[in-house]
């Protein structure tokens, strides 16, 4: 993968979003683990240049704006729109890549499988390093009290329990039983901590 044609000033603009202050797992780290994902799936099912030129793109503008405390979907919608900007990729890969950023708002119904593997990639870390990175998406809410906290948690993992899959592809599926063991304790621990409050 790589960065096709575009210019490197906005490549430089795009790159410096990630490495904000407040990001503590949607940063660098959170990218590059993604951007890697993608390659290896790329390889796996055969994809395009073109295919994976809208995987990178994908991966480098979906969490390119992220602000703490918007409304649910909004820096998916701004990020989308970030893309969408981008004149040096094309009005159709602009397009495609914005379309695959929206999906990441509540990762479901991937149409192509370029989307199957930008949502797999993108909760990859559900399925390993689970505690780190929950520990590290925490830290990205300071101001959140610790009852606020555990209560927002337990609600947001109760709504991806309820899923009957989490990931799309045959590469994503390894994640599927080990993501869902620990949000389930990361649950039991929630409700307890809640019940010394």
């Amino acid at each position: 993968m790589g960065s096709s044609g575009i210019p490197l000033e906005e490549i430089k603009e795009v790159m410096a979003r990630w490495t904000e202050p407040h990001r503590h797992y949607h940063n660098m780290r959170h990218l590059l683990s993604m951007v890697t994902d993608l390659e290896t799936m790329a390889g796996l099912y055969g994809f395009s240049r073109d295919e994976r030129t809208e995987c990178w793109l994908t991966a480098v503008y979906h969490d390119a704006v992220y602000e703490i405390g918007k409304p649910s979907g909004w820096n998916e919608e701004e990020s989308a729109a970030l893309a969408r900007g981008n004149r040096s990729i094309g009005r159709d890969l602009a397009l495609r890549v914005s379309d695959n950023i929206l999906l990441t708002i509540n990762h479901l119904n991937p149409k192509t499988m370029v989307q199957a593997c930008v949502l797999d990639a993108d909760l990859a870390g559900l399925g390993r390093n689970y505690w780190e990175n929950g520990a590290n998406i925490r830290a990205e809410y300071p101001d959140a009290t610790e009852e606020q906290w555990f209560h927002g948690r337990v609600a947001f993992l109760n709504k991806m329990l309820d899923r009957p899959t989490l990931y799309y592809t045959s590469w994503g599926r390894k994640y599927e039983a080990p993501a869902r063991a620990s949000m389930e304790a990361d649950i039991a621990t929630c409700q307890a901590a809640l019940g010394l409050l």
